[in-house]
């Protein structure tokens, strides 16, 4: 890519073979990786120094969520004292949560173990949108956040997903393969 322009409430899909530099560029863009040579305009500043751009505002999830001792609830809110349970309500019906947290044994008082053992690898992955959702950030970045859930359920999450980032006028770039 020679030139990326990303305004509010624009969804971006980066999709390409395996090893092709999706993620590399995900990791650019969040400032987790400092590229050797790169130019970088942000609200009309030009050419600035990589290195002096200070990160923020943006949440990054990917397939491999980490999950901690606790609540279903503390791993969304990420322990956030101050819950906001409208915000948490809407997030749950974004990401699926509902009929999980219905149907299972499953509630968002639950207790999950250390890595989510007592999880599946998609309800993980949901429970990791639902945390990037719930942070508020204006950019959000989806790298194979979705892998380990199945098809049709992947495809409404994602839907969802859009829905919610043009709702909000928020920023939404997509990795898939």
């Amino acid at each position: 890519i020679s030139n990326l322009k990303i305004k509010k409430g624009n969804i971006i899909g980066l999709v390409g073979d395996s090893g092709s530099g999706k993620s590399t560029l995900l990791d650019i863009l969040s400032g987790l990786r400092v590229p050797s040579k790169i130019l970088v305009n942000i609200d009309n500043k030009k050419n600035l120094n990589y290195k002096d751009i200070y990160f923020n505002n943006f949440t990054y999830c990917n397939q491999k969520q980490i999950i901690f001792p606790g609540t279903i609830k503390q791993n969304i809110t990420f322990f956030d004292k101050i819950e906001n349970s409208k915000r948490l309500k809407e997030i749950i019906k974004i990401c699926e949560l509902i009929k999980l947290l219905k149907s299972k044994s499953l509630k968002l008082n639950s207790q999950i173990r250390e890595n989510g053992n007592n999880l599946s690898g998609g309800q993980i992955q949901r429970i990791g949108i639902a945390r990037t959702l719930y942070m508020e950030n204006q950019i959000i970045f989806l790298d194979e956040a979705l892998s380990n859930v199945e098809e049709k359920m992947e495809s409404k999450i994602l839907s969802n997903v859009i829905r919610f980032t043009k709702k909000y006028n928020k920023k939404l770039i997509i990795v898939s393969h």
